[in-house]
């Protein structure tokens, strides 16, 4: 993982990562966490997230910046990264904290990135009293010195690169309305370089003086662009130029982003609660979005509005930790909390629901769709299991009943042929036909009546079997009535003989059923 090193403390180097992304017109941020100097945001044109954190450096005083790009980002991600850690560099030199230029320009290829330090000037080694033609390793004044003869200046290079990010800063300004001061500041630094390599640098077009020349020209419309950024800015917030009193008063001319405020009436910022404590800086005011930085606002102060925003109805979906809050209300609008309590600062963040929804980086659409299209195909496979355990059931029962219906087939047919060789039987003993056909159908009726009882009592009493029950009665019932209605009186030995043999037999077979 590359990573930039900065002779900058740690909070002054996050700081001044806020400040940059703040003014960013590219560079989108989706979430902060102060506590871990971290900072997550997203780059137009490419798929996934970008996270910036600062850490302690090596060096006493130091900071080093580590910045992670998408795995599948490319080499535009890469280019993304090398413009971070520039940009981050020349806000530090804007705002004090980093005092010289970098020793060597950064090179990035996707594969390896290697480590840019930014640290202050260092006196000329003793004894060759400062001057870099005696071998000094002093780079900075070498620099200056420009004795690099048949080269184009460094110092040259500097100042058009300075005076090209000031000319950024002055088109952004257009729109943004930063205060005069960050234009003026920005026109010092970039006036000072440009002077600096003119009279450093030797005559000709090859070693950059003709560079510096155009530097000074773009410096100068670099700041008529941010001073007329500033004006428009402050036509549209005039308030915040009047002090309420003389101590407030003398507090906005050290901070220029900490004056008083008015909190929106209109659109989706009229959605969030307003503070106790309105002073602060509003960054952009529209319809759809709001951002406003509010300062002199204390742990107490935080706590309490935290309070008010919850109860204002932004609970759903909420995300939570020390220092941030992110949540949505019931039409879907979200708000983003974040307090840098070093600072005293709170940083306020609306949405509408559809800005928010638009917003949302393509990786996480993605994701979205994926977890349902995965969702999608559960429900399926698990409709397709259901249909395939009720297929196999069906074809159970169907076999099942298949099988009863081939049981019941081949027991007619043993009782038939039972019947046919008693039948014959009782024949040749000259049993009356009308007492043979009764006795041999009730002993079939009575053969069934058992086996019935048998798989009654096997399948353990099935409620289902009750209906053939009932109907089994009712045979029986007739049955008893075929040999109630025979006149015994008339019967002869053999009818007698052949109702006591199968008598027995039906007795032997209950019994064995008992």
């Amino acid at each position: 993982m590359a990573d930039q090193i900065y002779m900058a403390s740690v909070e002054s180097t996050y700081a001044a990562m806020e400040q940059m992304l703040q003014f960013s017109a590219v560079l989108d941020v989706v979430s902060r966490n102060a506590d871990e100097h971290t900072v997550t945001f997203s780059v137009p044109g490419i798929n996934g997230l970008f996270t910036a954190k600062v850490a302690e450096g090596d060096a006493a005083g130091s900071s080093k910046v580590t910045v992670t790009a998408p795995i599948d980002g490319g080499d535009k991600a890469q280019e993304s990264v090398a413009k971070f850690y520039k940009d981050l560099g020349d806000q530090l030199m804007v705002q004090g904290a980093v005092q010289s230029a970098p020793e060597q320009a950064p090179v990035f290829d996707a594969q390896n990135q290697p480590t840019q330090t930014f640290q202050a000037p260092v006196p000329a080694a003793a004894g060759n009293g400062g001057n870099p033609t005696q071998g000094t390793k002093n780079k900075f004044v070498a620099m200056l010195t420009d004795t690099n003869t048949g080269k184009t200046s460094v110092m040259a290079i500097a100042a058009a690169v300075v005076s090209a990010v000031f000319l950024i800063f002055g088109f952004v300004s257009l729109g943004m309305h930063p205060p005069v001061v960050v234009g003026i500041i920005f026109a010092v630094v970039a006036a000072v370089l440009c002077a600096l390599a003119y009279t450093k640098t030797q005559p000709g077009r090859e070693h950059g003086r003709m560079l510096t020349v155009v530097a000074a020209g773009v410096t100068v419309v670099a700041l008529i662009l941010s001073l007329v950024g500033a004006a428009g800015g402050s036509k549209s917030h005039g308030g915040m130029k009047e002090a309420s009193s003389s101590s407030s008063s003398s507090s906005s001319d050290d901070d220029p982003f900490c004056k008083p405020i008015s909190w929106p009436s209109a659109g989706v910022g009229a959605k969030a609660p307003k503070p106790n404590s309105l002073k602060g800086y509003v960054w952009n005011d529209d319809a759809d979005y709001v951002n406003i930085k509010l300062c002199d606002v204390d742990d107490a102060a935080y706590t309490d509005y935290l309070n008010k925003v919850k109860d204002s109805g932004f609970v759903e979906d909420y995300k939570s930790t020390s220092g941030d809050y992110s949540a949505k209300d019931s039409e879907g609008n979200f708000i983003d909390l974040t307090f840098f309590s070093s600072l005293t600062e709170l940083d306020v963040t609306v949405k509408s629901a559809e800005r928010y929804q638009n917003d949302l980086s393509e990786k996480e659409k993605q994701e979205e769709e994926a977890e349902a299209k995965k969702k999608a195909e559960e429900e399926a496979k698990n409709k397709a299991e259901a249909e395939k355990a009720a297929a196999e059931e069906a074809k159970k029962a169907e076999e099942e009943q298949k099988r009863l219906a081939e049981e019941e087939k081949k027991l007619k047919e043993e009782a038939a042929e039972k019947q046919n060789t008693q039948s014959n039987s009782n024949a040749a003993n000259g049993v009356t036909p009308d007492v043979k056909e009764a006795l041999d159908g009730y002993e079939t009726f009575m053969n069934k009546y058992c086996d019935f009882m048998e798989k009654y009592a096997k399948e353990g009493r099935p409620a289902g079997m009750l209906t053939d029950y009932l109907e089994m009665l009712n045979e029986y019932t007739d049955y008893t009535q075929k040999l109630s209605n025979l006149d015994q009186s008339a019967w002869t030995d053999a009818d007698m003989n052949y109702f006591i043999e199968v008598t027995n037999r039906v007795n032997q077979r209950l019994a064995s059923i008992s």
